[in-house]
């Protein structure tokens, strides 16, 4: 099964990051990308944020298009705040974008790199065509293109156009996006260094704090 975020004290669901702050439907916003810059500041002491691949206000949105191996979905999100198959998506996209929630919607990045993306073939780039689109209610297109994985096992490398840095996303928000091409739900086995640093911070983890355990393949890698 794949690791969830688990609460303490209360639902993320309306809480959006846009341009480093943040808007959610509750009274009392939740910062949700604390525990990002907290992970960042651990894995490289120059590290004092995250990026958001999309920075653009959910409710903003109408319809992402996630695209590998030849073929593209759409799945567009209703007035109601639903997600809907689209052209090309099987029946399960809706709940698979659901599901997916935040990790693709903003889509924080957790490293940046000052590199042009075509310098270094080992990013990966040229051998990829997974991508992922997101359309606003006023025609605004962001396209974030998936290179190969970090050599560390981090994650994997991602540019956007118009953009010309190399960011690095954790391996979930990768599966998510291949998830809504097949339709079905792709999940990787456990990695057993995730495992152990989750295991290490669960012995000092306050139960009243937040936890975020996908977030735990990050901190073994230096890059």
């Amino acid at each position: 099964m794949r690791p969830r975020a688990l609460l303490g004290g209360g639902g993320l669901a309306g809480a959006v990051i846009v341009g480093g702050s943040i808007l959610g439907t509750g009274c009392s916003p939740v910062d949700t990308v604390k525990p990002y810059r907290e992970l960042a500041a651990k894995v490289d002491k120059t590290a004092v944020s995250t990026w958001p691949m999309f920075p653009v206000a959910l409710d903003d949105v109408y319809r992402v298009v996630a695209s590998a191996g030849g073929k593209s979905v759409e799945v567009q999100r209703t007035g109601g705040g639903l997600w809907e198959p689209g052209t090309g998506a099987a029946p399960a996209a809706g709940s698979l974008m659901s599901a997916a929630g935040q990790h693709l919607i903003p889509m924080p990045a957790y490293r940046r790199l000052d590199v042009d993306p075509a310098s270094d073939p080992g990013f990966g780039f040229a051998g990829s065509d997974v991508a992922l689109t997101v359309e606003t209610q006023t025609a605004q297109r962001f396209t974030i293109h998936f290179g190969g994985p970090n050599p560390t096992g981090g994650g994997y490398y991602v540019r956007r156009d118009g953009d010309p840095f190399v960011y690095v996303v954790v391996d979930q928000v990768f599966d998510e996006v291949r998830s809504l091409v097949a339709g079905t739900e792709i999940v990787r086995p456990d990695d057993p260094r995730v495992q152990k640093v989750l295991a290490d911070d669960a012995k000092s983890e306050d139960p009243e704090e937040v936890t975020n355990p996908w977030l735990g393949q990050v901190l073994a890698s230096s890059h």
